[in-house]
């Protein structure tokens, strides 16, 4: 991937550099497959980020020794915009079928759960003091796994949950997956 990321940028701007970058691939990927993710269940998607999460762990456990070109960095990538499609399936899957330009609308939920995404980034990052930058990059993809399971059972439990739901732990996903990229992207 082609992130530069400063070693001390501001936590922002370093996530506004990575989802600009995740949004380049989210729109060519549009444009080459259309919206076929729309005939996923919201667990198939949970799936693709656990199947990611868990290729990111042998990369980790193997020394990056991989037979597939794509590294850890396109993985976390892969996990924000899958986090994102959840989201957009979670709030949004009931309107595609009646909307026309769906591609437009499509572009705006991921641009408006971005933009939340971010907001909650910086409200946590303020009341946690930043602490992901002492983390190691495998710390996130342990939480990550952690939160895909978390989000399998509430599924499987029809959403009856007492406390955070699917989409508080996919939004957390986007972030532990912005804040493994800063510190991969790092020069």
């Amino acid at each position: 991937m082609d992130i530069c990321i400063q070693k001390n940028e501001k936590t922002e701007v370093a996530y506004d550099k990575i989802i600009f970058a995740c949004n380049e691939i989210w729109t060519s990927k549009l444009a080459d497959y259309g919206m076929t993710w729309l005939n996923y269940r919201l667990m198939t998607v949970v799936d693709h980020i656990l199947i990611k999460a868990l290729r990111i762990r042998t990369l980790e456990e193997n020394g990056n020794n991989n037979l597939v070109a794509e590294g850890q960095d396109t993985e976390f990538v892969g996990i924000i915009n899958y986090s994102i499609i959840a989201l957009i399936l979670f709030y949004h899957a009931n309107e595609f079928e009646t909307k026309t330009n769906e591609l437009k609308i499509c572009q705006k939920y991921y641009d408006e759960i971005t933009a939340e995404v971010r907001r909650l980034l910086l409200i946590k990052n303020h009341d946690y003091g930043e602490a992901w930058r002492v983390m190691e990059t495998t710390s996130f993809t342990d939480i990550i796994i952690a939160r895909v399971q978390r989000m399998k059972s509430i599924i499987k439990n029809n959403f009856d949950v007492n406390s955070e739901n699917v989409d508080a732990q996919l939004m957390d996903i986007v972030n532990y997956g912005v804040f493994a990229l800063i510190k991969l992207c790092q020069k």
